[in-house]
């Protein structure tokens, strides 16, 4: 029972530490995805623009998480000036949800 209990402290602790860039890419959030291991969810909401996103989110995460990237009533309109691929993340799903798209 102690070896189970320990089993789950340590995922517990190893999942917090994939998210402790939580400052470091404010205003978007993260937390470790419950089912999946080396899996990450991101929100962003509200977004001025996708710029701030990239610049949020940029070289945070190391690409053997997968992430799980929502971005939702966020004004994307430079979306075309900038691309996913410059984040350097492995973004598994991507979820955007009443954006200003164009």
């Amino acid at each position: 029972m102690a070896t189970l209990l320990y089993t789950i402290i340590g995922m517990t602790a190893s999942a917090s530490l994939n998210c402790a860039v939580r400052r470091e890419i404010s205003p978007c959030t993260c937390s470790p995805h419950g089912f999946f291991a080396n899996t990450i969810e991101v929100k962003c909401e509200q977004m001025e623009s996708f710029h701030q996103v990239v610049d949020a989110l940029q070289d945070r995460f190391t690409p053997d998480y997968n992430i799980w990237l929502t971005i939702s009533h966020s004004q994307l309109l430079d979306l075309a000036s900038q691309s996913f691929y410059e984040m350097n993340m492995n973004i598994k799903t991507l979820k955007m949800n009443y954006d200003n798209l164009r």
